[in-house]
């Protein structure tokens, strides 16, 4: 897929953009597909992997977002060390030329551990793990970003990640520019392996 259609939204003050060839840019790792490449933070390069994630809408008031059931089995994940360790999980579910994407991203001062619990925060995008969901199709792409709920790390088995995405509490930020309403919540799963 050569789509180059570039879009951007605001979310608590940060402007993200992106393309469909491009998944993720988060916390100065980025993460992209159709056959790109990626650097990480302060040239160092990311480990990336595949797998899948999957999400339940629930909850919903007032949400112009696709809330139909998520299921991505292209999921690249990457992870970066430095002062603190920045683990992203990105699933892109495409239909047609509307895309949906989610992007996991865990904030450690250590390796991401099985059994820990991270709580998301929509406050310091690149200090907080976060969790955001992007789709388009519509007027400005709307993003909506995870003000609450938490990512559960069931296991590592080798270089293999299961985790659950618990209660996640959806809104468009009062800055938002890109369209995005209401709210909702999200219910899932990621199992992902790095290389």
């Amino acid at each position: 897929m050569s789509h180059a259609s570039k879009s951007s939204f605001s979310l608590r003050g940060r402007t993200l953009a992106y393309t469909l060839a491009v998944l993720s840019l988060i916390g100065g790792t980025m993460l992209v597909g159709c056959g790109g490449s990626g650097n990480g933070p302060s040239g160092q390069n990311p480990s990336t992997g595949t797998g899948g994630v999957t999400a339940t809408f629930s909850n919903l008031s007032g949400t112009n977002a696709n809330t139909s059931a998520f299921q991505s089995t292209n999921a690249l994940a990457a992870t970066s060390a430095g002062a603190f360790t920045l683990f992203n999980i990105t699933g892109t579910n495409i239909s047609g030329s509307n895309s949906r994407t989610f992007t996991i991203s865990l904030v450690d001062t250590g390796p991401v551990q099985a059994g820990k619990t991270y709580t998301f925060s929509s406050t310091g995008i690149n200090s907080a793990s976060t969790l955001t969901y992007v789709q388009s199709g519509l007027s400005g792409a709307p993003g909506w970003v995870a003000t609450g709920g938490t990512a559960v790390v069931d296991s590592i088995t080798g270089k293999n990640y299961k985790l659950r995405v618990v209660n996640a509490t959806f809104a468009a930020g009062a800055d938002n520019t890109s369209g995005a309403t209401g709210s909702f919540t999200v219910n899932g799963t990621a199992d992902v392996t790095l290389p």
